[in-house]
């Protein structure tokens, strides 16, 4: 980071979480439409596995060193076994509940890192980029409340169990995300280390999960091949997200803002959803998901 000006570090973080917010995107759509018949723990631990193997060999052959701060690897422990819980909990809701529905959770995680932020740290960022997230989560509040208002009495009970278990790991991932810059900003290594030793820690207590569950490890040629394309996708989010994070590190309450425009992958999947499938939106909810975007873009040109 000292090798760019503040004006070019501020442009480059904002086009990595641009990077993470369509990763994000398509990753969300290949567990939706492609990861159906896959347990997800197994699937996520097939992530994180993945993500382990690349990353850890280009930390040991770059000029960092395996982080040894008794900090760094005590986030790592913490943010690994509450993102565990998180990911099950979220990929269970995106592959069985409404996209429109579940989706619209995941934009309180910037609320909640707001939260975290200004309790635990003193800091946040400026009032036009809290306004504009403010702005941004609204939009998604008002089409959650529309998704539920279109749901017959027969389904509500099956849609707040996967809306709550959406809204869990949002809470939970805003947690997390804050850690992740304590963790990124403790060693030189940054966001290469931490991807790299976090996924790798992941691994093993997801390990352990998927055995003490019994989970079924044989898969087809067909679902190794869906497991592939969701593992690239997760791992070119998790690092974009982390660099974009260390990026940024400087810059008070920006955190936050790195999380509110990779969120804006939530009305990117819930309008694509509505143009390729049978599970459609309203129009009001697909027009809310433009209004969301644009309040987006507007956060983008107030940095």
């Amino acid at each position: 980071m000292l090798f760019f000006s503040n004006k070019r570090v501020m442009q480059f973080w904002i086009i990595i979480s641009l990077a993470a917010m369509m990763a994000n995107a398509a990753k969300v759509l290949t567990i939706r439409h492609l990861c159906g018949g896959i347990d997800s723990r197994l699937l996520v631990l097939c992530s994180r596995v993945f993500a382990a193997v690349v990353l850890i060999p280009l930390l040991v052959c770059s000029d960092y060193a395996l982080p040894t701060s008794g900090l760094f690897w005590g986030v790592i422990l913490i943010t690994a076994v509450l993102t565990a819980v998180a990911s099950i909990l979220l990929t269970d809701a995106i592959k069985m509940g409404q996209l429109a529905s579940v989706m619209p959770m995941q934009a309180t995680v910037p609320l909640f890192m707001l939260f975290v932020l200004i309790i635990g740290f003193k800091e946040h960022p400026g009032t036009g980029a809290i306004f504009w997230i403010a702005a941004t989560t609204a939009c998604l509040g008002i089409t959650l409340y529309l998704s539920c208002s279109a749901k017959g009495l027969s389904r509500g009970a099956k849609f707040w169990v996967f809306a709550l278990f959406s809204l869990a790991a949002a809470m939970i991932f805003g947690l997390t995300t804050v850690l992740d810059r304590v963790a990124i900003t403790a060693v030189t290594g940054g966001a290469l280390a931490y991807s790299g030793c976090w996924n790798l820690a992941s691994s093993a207590i997801l390990g352990v999960e998927c055995v003490r569950k019994r989970v079924h490890w044989r898969l087809s040629r067909r679902k190794l091949a869906t497991v592939a394309i969701f593992s690239v996708l997760a791992l070119a989010a998790f690092y974009c997200q982390q660099f974009a994070v260390q990026l940024s590190a400087s810059l008070p309450g920006a955190v936050v803002n790195v999380k509110t425009i990779i969120m804006l992958h939530l009305p990117v999947v819930v309008g694509a959803n509505y143009l390729s499938t049978e599970d459609k939106c309203s129009k009001r909810q697909l027009f809310l998901g433009l209004l969301t975007i644009a309040c987006g873009i507007a956060l983008i040109q107030s940095l």
